[in-house]
């Protein structure tokens, strides 16, 4: 009995510590013509984030971070 708590324990945790660590994922998406795409720029601790916008001017893929994560340099998000 002891051991299934455990596992079910140690389960629990793995579970949540991936769904944690996918909030702040990198998305692409097509955009449409004239659409505005916004994100956060990362600063260093204790400066607020930049936003950067751009419009689309055709359809292409877009790499944007979610609303609620900032972009690092490259392809990688994290929270604000």
């Amino acid at each position: 009995m002891a051991k299934l708590v455990y596992v079910t324990v140690i389960l629990l945790l793995l579970g949540f510590t991936i769904l944690q660590a996918n909030t702040c994922r990198i998305r692409i998406f097509l955009t449409r013509p004239g659409q505005r795409i916004c994100e956060l720029k990362c600063r260093p601790p204790g400066q607020m984030p930049v936003t950067e916008c751009y419009t689309a001017p055709r359809v292409y893929r877009a790499v944007a971070c979610p609303r609620h994560c900032c972009r690092l340099e490259g392809l990688s998000c994290r929270e604000r």
